[in-house]
């Protein structure tokens, strides 16, 4: 968020919000982005409400958040990090349900006052539905084994990344689960991308 923004934690955050509904703006890289999506779901679990002001990337919408023209915006850790390190910008919460590595003093969200509140970014690699089980057992062996392997853990730390194993079993529960959570979001918050 932008330095200037007189709050220093999300208690602080949903209280501003409170008392000035729909007066304060926040950023996203555009329409339907986790940057559009992860603030929605904090307005919904707060009962709070700000504006969105959508951007065409990242980039332009952190010029706009440095300068002030708009305070908030929920970013990667990727990017977000370094200008806050840098001190361009105030970072409050991580919005994982653990805390980063990469930033250990930042809070949760949840840990922050927001219980249930998570939102990160993940990765995964598909495959044909028609794909032979030898193969998929394959291709899942040979990801455990690059994530395990310390360079690659390195150059995925080094994009504030962080590796998880997941069963396979695990993952299509997950996945629906998600698509369901944020389809939910999408709904409720009246999204549509143009």
């Amino acid at each position: 968020m932008n330095n200037d923004l007189p709050v220093k934690s999300i208690k602080e955050l949903i209280a501003l919000l409170k008392s000035q509904p729909g007066q304060i703006d926040y950023a996203s890289a555009g329409n339907g982005t986790g940057q559009h999506l992860a603030p929605e779901l904090f307005k919904m679990m707060t009962g709070t409400e700000m504006r969105h002001v959508p951007y065409r990337g990242a980039q332009p919408a952190y010029q706009d958040v440095i300068s002030g023209r708009v305070p908030v915006f929920f970013d990667n850790m990727s990017t977000a990090m370094s200008l806050a390190n840098g001190g361009k910008v105030r970072a409050l919460a991580i919005t994982s349900k653990k805390r980063s590595a990469l930033m250990p003093e930042l809070p949760t969200v949840e840990e922050a006052g927001v219980p249930g509140y998570e939102y990160y970014t993940w990765f995964g690699l598909w495959a044909p539905k028609s794909t032979p089980q030898p193969v998929v057992e394959k291709l899942y062996a040979e990801v455990q084994k690059a994530l395990a392997d310390s360079t690659v853990q390195q150059r995925i730390a080094d994009g504030a990344g962080e590796p998880s194993h997941m069963a396979r079993k695990d993952i299509e529960p997950f996945v629906r689960a998600e698509m369901a959570k944020w389809a939910e979001v999408v709904k409720l918050a009246g999204i549509k991308v143009e």
